[in-house]
Parts: structure tokens; sequence; C-alpha cells
């Protein structure tokens, strides 16, 4: 279970981006396509078993866990009953060979996944499912962050993305609407994920041409059929035990509990405890840190903890001057003190920060945007 979405994760991350030298040819995906990949391309467990001979045939190199979906997803059970509880968002139509074989892969990596997850969680307790669903949840969020950050001029590989990006909507609404009940914790709303998608997704709904029109008819399908009829995925009755579910209180610390390190800067030369207390708030929610105040790494976090460093020192959450040595305080002073109070080093990250990427996280996250200004 921990391998699906890879294929997702590596058209990303890894040796399936679609704008890398070797992904790029149309004599490669027509000799993919030859190996009956096109003649199985509705039936999931076929195409996974045919996808991997074929990169075993014409000796195409990828990630382990890649390899490893497909074999999990050789083994989907799909079928009338299974479509009957699930339902498929209208793709784009593919263009040439490479954007036909991303096509085909992404749509049965979704429809996949979905098969195993169901099967699985028929037999999984309560907190199995939770776990589950909370990992595959994490996965989702973090793919749909990455796609928000890309910036595409190129027809077929902004084709490729786009589908993705419907396929992740699916899978989110999908995942929502069987498991609800279990969704304890917190997870993008239908209107966060549109932004990730889209920010613009309510003016262009209404155009014909575009992901935001097959979107919008996905969702309006989706309420349709949820008022018609309310069945879910039935989970076998078990025997019910106390489920203890630990959930981290945040309590801000006004001191150094961690020392200072080798910066010269102290928690007595924060100007506003009061405000910088809630910022320290924000950062949990958001979980770029936990409760004991440890830096939570996932990618691009540290990023933004360098974007919000810069952003403190602009609006005045530090005092200028040492007053101990008399001395104007550095840039890199304020950041070495957080860096040790999060556990964490951004040194390359606080470098490398721009204004421009300063200002698109604040587009990003609201709330970063309404940081206080300390005076």
């Amino acid at each position: 279970m921990e391998n699906l979405l890879s294929i997702s994760y590596n058209i990303l991350f890894g040796s399936l981006r679609p704008w890398t030298p070797t992904n790029q040819g149309e004599e490669k995906f027509r000799h993919l396509l030859n190996q009956h990949l096109r003649k199985s391309k509705d039936n999931v467990p076929d195409f996974f078993r045919h996808l991997k001979t074929a990169f075993e045939n014409l000796q195409l190199q990828t990630e382990t866990e890649n390899l490893s979906e497909f074999d999990l997803l050789s083994q989907a059970v799909t079928g009338p009953d299974f479509e009957n509880e699930f339902q498929m968002i209208s793709l784009p139509v593919f263009f040439n060979k490479q954007t036909e074989f991303y096509s085909l892969l992404i749509k049965n990596e979704l429809i996949g996944t979905l098969s195993v997850v169901f099967e699985k969680l028929k037999q999984a307790d309560e907190v199995e499912t939770k776990c589950t669903l909370y990992h595959l949840f994490e996965k989702i969020n973090e793919l749909l962050s990455k796609t928000s950050e890309l910036t595409l001029d190129d027809k077929a590989i902004l084709f490729i993305i786009n589908t993705l990006k419907l396929c992740l909507l699916n899978l989110h609404t999908e995942l929502v609407r069987h498991y609800k009940e279990y969704l304890d914790f917190e997870v993008l709303s239908e209107g966060e994920v549109l932004y990730q998608i889209d920010p613009d997704f309510e003016y262009k709904k209404t155009e014909t041409v575009g992901i935001a029109y097959l979107i919008d008819r996905f969702l309006n399908e989706n309420k349709a059929r949820v008022k018609a009829s309310e069945k879910e995925i039935v989970v076998p009755a078990v025997k019910k035990e106390a489920v203890i579910i630990e959930v981290q209180v945040f309590i801000p610390r006004q001191s150094d509990f961690r020392g200072s390190g080798k910066s010269p800067v102290s928690f007595t030369d924060i100007s506003n405890v009061v405000l910088f207390s809630n910022f320290e708030k924000e950062l949990f929610d958001s979980k770029l840190i936990d409760a004991d105040y440890q830096f939570q790494p996932r990618r691009g976090r540290k990023e933004m903890l360098a974007a919000l460093y810069k952003i403190l020192i602009q609006k005045n959450y530090f005092h200028k001057t040492n007053r101990k040595k008399g001395k104007p305080f550095e840039a890199c002073h304020y950041r070495q003190y957080l860096d040790y109070r999060y556990d964490t080093d951004t040194s390359q990250q606080f470098r490398k920060c721009t204004p421009e990427k300063i200002q698109q996280f604040k587009h990003k996250y609201s709330w970063i945007d309404n940081i206080a200004f300390c005076r």
C-alpha cells in the first residue's frame, strides 16, 4: 500500500517527468503503447502486467517503487460492482503518443488505487482505515501542492499535468465520499483542492475549453449522484474497541527552552511576545512544527520556513540592535536563532529566498499574508 501513487509522484519528481529529454521522443511511447497497452487500456490489472513487461522488454529504467506499484495494481479487482461505486471524471483527449501513454497511465493508476483501497478497507478495522486514509490524503496534498507550483508552456506537458490534476481531484473526492465518517483529521476542502488546481476556477468553469469545465461538470454530476443515492462502501462489522487517537496540543513556549545556539539573538529580543506566539501557533497548525517545536520536514517546507523568517524580519518581530554589544543584528542572526529554536537548518533556503518567492507563499497561504506588523 505504501507504493500507491508512486507513479504520480515520479511524474512530478522522478524518472517519469514528461519534460525530461528521455520522455520526449514519440518513438519511445510508440514502442510502449505497442506492448499491448492500448489493448488493455480498459482493464487495469492487464494494463499494469503489460506495462511491467514493456519496461523489462524495452530495458527502460524506473524507480523500484514504480515497479512495486505495477505489481500491486496488477492485482486490482475491477468489474461492474466496482464501477457502480466509482465515478470517473472526464479527461481531455490526447493528441500524440506521449500524451496517449500518460493519459492511460494516470487514469489506470487512479482506478487501480481506488480498487486496491476499497478492497483493503473492507477488511480493515477503524484504526487501520484511518491510518490508510491519512497517508493517502497526505500524498494527495503533496502532489497537488507540487502541481500548483509548476509553470508550463509546452502543450503536451500541460496536458499531462492537467490530466494528473483531474485524477487527483477524482481520487480526493471519492475517498471523501466513501469514508467521510473516518475523517477526524484535517483534509483539504473541495474549495482548497480547486484552488490548488486552478485559482481562477470560478471564472473559467463556463469555458468549454480547459479543465475547469471538466471539473465543474464532474462536481455537479457527483452532487447529483450523492443526492440520488447515499450508497457507500459497507465496512464489515467488527467488535468495537476503544480507539485512542493521540491529539497534539500546542502550548506556546515564551522562553529559550533550547537555548539560542550560536546566535546572539535571544527570546528577549522579540518585539511582541503575543504576536510571536500567534505566529508559532500558525506554524503548528500548518504542520511546519510539532507540539515539541520540532520542524516537520517535507518537500518545500524549508523554503516556506525561510520565507517566513524574512517576513518576520520585515515586520519588526525582533529588535534591531544587540543591546549587550551595542551592535546591529544581521539577518543571519535571526535565521540562526529560529533554526535552533525549531531544530533545523534553512541557511541555504534563506540565502536563496527572493521577494518573488515570498509573494508566492503569501498568495498561496492567506495566513502568511495576514501576519501582523509589530509596532
